[in-house]
């Protein structure tokens, strides 16, 4: 079986509806995202095929793995970005984008990957997802984080270059590429 189908969307939370306040700011590009996850689990074909979304996830919600599993039920991790908190085993933020991204009835598999793992690790890890059934890939990552001097990570001049060679890879779906891209500046 193989990798049919794959769709990358933004890991910004105020995509969930309600995080950017009353404004809702980022409602065209949480639409754009939808459609693009819509597109690629059409592309899966008819059943069975295996719908997986992924994202980096902080090691403290890892429990020393490099890969884990969440459940598809389970509760919103949302809090977080209130400051509410978030119950036990809620999901990370890109996994709570990801599965509110996905069509209405469609589930999937949930996976959290150490933010900080690297290309083998991950490579690895893609390798054992599509070993089974047909797979639909959606990645909810993001770019650089430095682009401006307000920027997370700060200014850095190199980012500019490091998105555009990933949008690069990614639109051309170059693995190799995307397996050599630096961790550190990913």
């Amino acid at each position: 079986m193989s990798l049919v189908a794959a769709a990358v969307v933004p890991a910004a939370p105020a995509l969930i509806p309600g995080l950017g306040g009353a404004a809702d700011p980022l409602a065209e590009v949480r639409e754009v995202a939808r459609s693009a996850v819509a597109d690629a689990v059409a592309e899966g074909g008819t059943d069975p095929y295996v719908v997986v979304v992924v994202s980096g996830v902080e090691a403290s919600l890892l429990g020393g793995r490099t890969v884990r599993r969440w459940a598809v039920g389970a509760p919103s991790g949302a809090g977080r970005f209130l400051g509410t908190g978030a119950p036990d085993r809620a999901l990370p933020g890109g996994l709570e984008i990801g599965r509110m991204l996905l069509p209405e009835g469609r589930e999937a598999e949930l996976l959290g990957v150490a933010q900080d793992a690297g290309a083998q690790e991950c490579l690895t890890a893609g390798r054992h997802q599509t070993e089974g059934a047909d797979t639909v890939l959606i990645v909810v990552a993001d770019g650089s984080a430095t682009r401006t001097e307000k920027a997370p990570g700060h200014l850095d001049p190199r980012a500019e270059g490091f998105d555009a060679g990933l949008a690069r890879a990614l639109a051309e779906v170059d693995g190799p590429a995307l397996a050599d891209l630096d961790p550190e500046r990913a």
